[in-house]
């Protein structure tokens, strides 16, 4: 992914991030929930390391609570 094209992504993914979080009232009791999973996601989008940023999406997605 090119610079002007994660530009253009990152601010998108946030915000879907931010609206699926409000949507499933996820962050309601704990408000810092993945906060280093959001980072990680975002600086490998931003480092173009698509495989990295698979594996922390996937490993979000399977325990989203890190329990």
């Amino acid at each position: 992914m090119t610079g002007a094209r994660c530009a253009r992504f990152v601010p998108v993914l946030r915000k879907g991030l931010v609206d699926l979080l409000a949507l499933t009232g996820l962050r309601v009791q704990e408000p810092d929930t993945a906060d280093e999973a959001h980072e990680a996601l975002v600086r490998a989008v931003a480092d173009g390391d698509p495989e990295t940023a698979a594996a922390v999406l996937t490993a979000e997605l399977e325990d989203p609570f890190g329990g």
